[in-house]
């Protein structure tokens, strides 16, 4: 209940500087009338706490009552209520699309005040069980996909290509059984590896660069009817392979493949020791290329798997546990797009509650339609505001914001002064856009929190509040998942009714600390969810600094790859 103050303050002054008789508490006068601090018994009838609808608007009905100084007005949102003589009232408030906090004040002739808030989800409303399409879209730019081709040079190396090369052998097989002979790679050795990849309209321009190559190579030889084996070797300062990379999606994942490859070696030195003569005729035409043809096939199968391996979170299908609840993802690659900018990949998903009560109706964003985003050197994320009200909806309906909360001296004032907490929403939490600075936030209304003292038998519901919350979205950072993209939630912004008080009631400075705590719980719960939830990422690409914002239905996350976090081709690969 908020009290006017400043009417008693002025008058227990007037008694500290005057003799004369105005009427102070020590010399009162019979003629003044008694000071009215208590605001006027409001009740709300409808809508009721937790309330959906699929309208535009809905009415609230209710009655207001002062004993004291009279009723002076009733605001239902800031509008101005008719009020009947019995004290019924009712007016209807518009709604929009999402949560809506819906206040009615009532306001005595004295100016004491009663207020009374209800959270109505209003639709249009997605279908609870659907996919989500276009979900998601993922820019990489010019710098991110050298990122990316930074950390496929890094795990490039001669024990990985030793491997693949068993399937290229035997790389030369002439002649016959008394002359004849076949060579077979045992092992690729490098000292450094890199790759670069650059985007064109044909595909993923990608060129892959080993130094101080060698290729180390068993024959088998027959010369005049007598066998015989050595091993010989291709050493090159150099050797390159250059072709185009094709990603695309099929069969719900992201495939890659290397087209148009030719390689090439520079300062080529032959070890062809052990080899008879005759031998030495018979194969020496064809090493080169046949070295060179292996080498080809190794990278086109090599580069186009790690790629795909780099995009496997794209194509998430997993189940986590939060809050107690267990949820089902389903993230699928819908497309891949490649231009001269960048490359963007879409993908669907799906969320829901593996047990638990049937989701809600969730609000639905305004998309209409794919749109491309901006072009940029580093990494764009855009997600539709549906798909994450998706989320928030399967998460309620597992029954994660019902919770009861054991306290203790950890726990601060509220755990001094209660022994446990319970939550129940009433309505599951959404994104709410244009409701802070970065345009972003997650939405709470309704939350009963239901303070009790003592516990087992003896527990007693002491004061129950309907807490409302805001809570701020922000871009992070992920150190622990190669510099992903991550959503965060920031300090909430709270507001609470006391609808209930029993016996040992809280105190005002209690229930102000009981809301502040359950507020800044929820939103590091809510902090974990997102945390969860598989956002496309991309292997290798590492983000310094991000940022958030509302576009369209969409949130979308920007990262930029500063400092120390720009690969050192970076430069080269934007020129």
């Amino acid at each position: 209940m908020m009290r006017d103050l400043h009417g008693p303050f002025v008058l227990i002054l007037l008694c500290a500087v005057t003799a004369a008789p105005v009427g102070c508490a020590d010399r009162p006068l019979e003629d003044d009338p008694p000071l009215d601090q208590t605001g006027p018994e409001l009740v709300i009838e409808t809508p009721e706490r937790g309330t959906i609808t699929e309208g535009d608007e809905v009415t609230v009905r209710g009655r207001v009552r002062d004993d004291g100084s009279g009723v002076a007005r009733v605001l239902v949102d800031g509008a101005e209520a008719s009020v009947g003589g019995d004290g019924a009232f009712d007016l209807s408030a518009p709604m929009a699309s999402g949560l809506n906090l819906v206040e009615t004040v009532a306001e005595d002739e004295s100016g004491n005040t009663r207020r009374d808030t209800r959270a109505i989800l209003a639709g249009p409303f997605a279908e609870p069980d659907q996919v989500v399409d276009h979900a998601a879209k993922l820019r990489l730019g010019r710098r991110a996909l050298a990122g990316l081709a930074g950390a496929l040079s890094g795990a490039l190396d001669g024990e990985r290509l030793s491997a693949l090369a068993d399937a290229q052998n035997p790389i030369i097989d002439v002649g016959g059984s008394c002359l004849g002979a076949t060579a077979s790679i045992d092992e690729v050795e490098l000292s450094t590896a890199e790759i670069e990849l650059s985007p064109t309209r044909q595909g993923l321009a990608a060129r892959i660069e080993a130094r101080d190559f060698k290729v180390s190579m068993d024959v088998e030889f027959a010369v005049a009817c007598i066998s015989g084996d050595a091993v010989i070797s291709l050493a090159s300062d150099v050797a390159a392979v250059s072709g185009t990379v094709d990603a695309r999606v099929a069969r719900g994942e992201v495939e890659a493949e290397l087209s148009d490859a030719g390689a090439r070696f520079e300062g080529v030195v032959l070890d062809l020791a052990g080899l008879p003569p005759e031998v030495v005729d018979l194969v020496i035409g064809d090493l080169d290329g046949a070295v060179a043809s292996a080498v080809t096939m190794i990278a086109s199968a090599v580069v186009p798997s790690m790629i795909e391996g780099s995009f496997a979170r794209v194509a998430a299908r997993e189940e986590f546990e939060v809050m107690g609840a267990e949820l089902r993802v389903g993230l699928w690659p819908r497309a891949i797009e490649i231009d001269d900018t960048g490359l963007e990949v879409t993908t669907d998903l799906e969320v829901a509650a593996v047990t638990g009560a049937s989701a809600p109706p969730y609000p639905r964003d305004d998309w209409r339609g794919p749109r491309p985003l901006p072009e940029t050197s580093d990494v764009y994320l855009a997600v539709r505001i549906t798909a994450l009200n998706q989320v928030l909806s399967a998460l309620w309906s597992a029954g994660a914001m019902t919770e009861q909360i054991a306290l203790g001296d950890p726990d601060g004032n509220v755990g001094q002064r209660l022994d446990g907490v319970n939550l129940e929403m009433l309505l599951p939490p959404t994104v709410v856009e244009n409701a802070s600075e970065s345009g972003v936030a997650i939405g709470v209304g309704d939350l009963l929190v239901d303070a009790v003292r003592g516990s087992g038998d003896d527990a007693q519901v002491v004061t129950r509040l309907a807490v409302s919350s805001i809570a701020h979205l922000a871009a992070s950072v992920d150190p622990d998942s190669e510099g992903a993209l991550d959503l965060a939630v920031a300090a909430p912004d709270a507001g609470f009714n006391v609808i209930d008080q029993g016996p040992d009631a809280l105190d005002l400075g209690e229930v102000e600390d009981l809301a502040s705590f359950t507020a800044s719980r929820l939103a590091a719960a809510l902090g974990d969810v997102l945390g969860e939830l598989p956002l496309p990422a991309v292997g290798g690409v590492t983000v310094r600094e991000a940022s958030l914002s509302s576009e369209g239905g969409e949130l979308v996350l920007r990262g930029g790859l500063s400092g120390d976090g720009a690969p050192a081709n970076a430069e080269r690969c934007d020129s």
